[in-house]
């Protein structure tokens, strides 16, 4: 009796990232920066480090948000890690197309949970890896890295990544603060303490913040202990325990009081004041799209603080 011929299960690879066509990343074009003065190339060897945003294992419901006591449960941290952190299979795919386009995986054990990759290389393999161009150009009188128009992705990442931030480096907020100047035969400018004002909006004098933790995100400037313990004096309050986190190489880095220092000092003296016994993060970060979101998830996925 003749037998059949065995029949063999091939594995058919997926096409290369390099050869597959490129689609522009929603939502990731960026406009031109306005009044900058161009001055040269970003250089080929300068080392550059983006965050990769991933989809989630499953969508947020939106309805879930809250937790007033008649209003919808909030979501636990064990729930979220199992079913809003970042696709398994998506953070796969990142690290593959890092490979293949020379960058390196930053070691980071909240990636999943953060759904943020971060990736390491050269501005030269930056460029070619998400299809920019990368310039350096005066903003301000200070000089930023700059990218303009779209960010290009192989097409299998469609999708899979939500958003790539680092490439541009230019700042993202402004500071809004003003230093009133004195005036001659202007009466003495009324001052209020943090305590006063949660008075005037019948803020229970007998809350405590005992047992809890504020995050705080400063985007720069910093504080001296001794500056706010002294200021927690006055109020006859002890001062808070404080605990500066670094993201992305931001810190704690103080100058003077008509600085960023300013809103630093006034956001911890609120807080703390308001909120007596209550822990103080400060999550310093660069002024920028990159900062601004990776100190986000830092601070709500931190459980040590």
């Amino acid at each position: 009796m003749a037998k059949s011929p065995r029949t063999k299960s091939l594995s058919i690879k997926p096409p290369r990232f390099a050869d597959q066509a490129r689609v522009v990343l929603s939502g990731s074009e960026k406009a031109s920066a306005p009044n900058a003065v161009p001055r040269k190339a970003t250089s080929a060897k300068s080392m550059v480090t983006v965050s990769v945003i991933v989809k989630r294992k499953e969508p947020l419901k939106i309805n879930r948000r809250g937790g007033r006591a008649s209003g919808p449960a909030r979501v636990s941290r064990a729930d979220f890690k199992k079913h809003h952190s970042a696709d398994p299979d998506a953070i796969k795919k990142v690290k593959a197309f890092a490979r293949e386009s020379n960058l390196k995986v930053v070691d980071d054990p909240t990636q999943a949970v953060r759904r943020t990759v971060q990736l390491t290389g050269t501005a030269a393999d930056m460029q070619k890896a998400f299809g920019v161009v990368l310039e350096q150009k005066l903003i301000n009188n200070v000089e930023y890295r700059v990218r303009e128009g779209g960010i290009y992705l192989p097409e299998s990442l469609t999708g899979v990544v939500e958003a790539v931030l680092g490439l541009d480096n230019r700042p993202q907020a402004r500071p809004h603060f003003r230093v009133q100047k004195p005036r001659a035969g202007a009466a003495a400018p009324s001052s209020y303490t943090p305590p006063q004002v949660a008075e005037t909006y019948k803020f229970p004098s007998s809350s405590s913040g005992a047992g809890q933790t504020i995050g705080i995100i400063e985007l720069g400037g910093g504080y001296r202990q001794t500056d706010l313990t002294a200021y927690f004096e006055t109020l006859k309050l002890a001062a808070p325990a404080i605990t500066a986190v670094s993201v992305d190489r931001g810190k704690n880095n103080p100058s003077n009081a008509n600085s960023a220092d300013g809103e630093v000092m006034l956001d911890i003296e609120v807080a703390g004041s308001v909120a007596a016994g209550a822990k103080i993060a400060v999550y310093f970060t660069p002024n920028t799209d990159q900062g601004f979101i990776d100190a986000i998830t830092t601070a709500v996925h931190d459980t040590t603080k």
